[in-house]
């Protein structure tokens, strides 16, 4: 579900325990205060690659894999909406510390020591592709988790999940090639 997706509501099933006695219970508010932090934190990762895969575009350094890129930043705002609709029917609004944090570490990111004082590193290329696909690794992850605790329905969290898989596996394959590029010794390998 997506902006301007086909309309269907995220639906949230009240968290259940079956652990201790194999029959559903509902859980008590600490522990949906729990799946709340935990949908937090994963909206937060979902921004931050978002916000990363934007000034990826942006950049225009990214040409041989610009789709890639392209629908990640998809994958990250479709996801960011969905889970957004999700703590709200939680009771919970997005957690704005959190994202502001997040905001900031990605903006950090931007001044890395990549052995340049001005302009863009040709590791650049190979770093930015790497952390997006931490950032894809890790938003599959939060909507498997949320699959297999049942926080929501599969259809809602198993879709996301395999398109953040599958664009992990394109993402790293981009990257693995830019570092290829990028790292090749002119004069063969290091010695040993």
């Amino acid at each position: 579900m997506g902006r301007g997706g086909s309309g269907n509501r995220a639906e949230v099933p009240p968290p259940r325990d079956t652990t201790a006695t194999g029959t559903p219970e509902p859980v008590a508010a600490d522990a949906r205060r729990v799946v709340r932090v935990y949908m937090g934190d994963h909206l937060t990762v979902m921004r931050a690659g978002r916000d990363l895969a934007g000034r990826m575009l942006r950049c225009g350094a990214h040409g041989r894999c610009e789709d890639e890129v392209r629908d990640a930043a998809g994958a990250f705002d479709d996801g960011c909406a969905t889970l957004a609709a999700l703590l709200r029917q939680l009771g919970a609004s997005p957690p704005r510390t959190k994202l502001l944090a997040g905001a900031a570490a990605e903006l950090v990111g931007r001044f890395k020591l990549n052995g340049r004082v001005r302009g863009r590193s040709p590791l650049s290329e190979v770093l930015e592709l790497e952390a997006l696909t931490a950032s894809l690794t890790l938003t599959a992850a939060g909507w498997r988790g949320l699959q297999a605790a049942g926080i929501a329905a599969d259809p809602i969290v198993a879709g996301p999940a395999e398109r953040c898989e599958e664009l992990r596996e394109r993402v790293a394959a981009s990257a693995t090639a830019a570092a290829a590029r990028v790292l090749a010794q002119p004069t063969g390998p290091v010695p040993r």
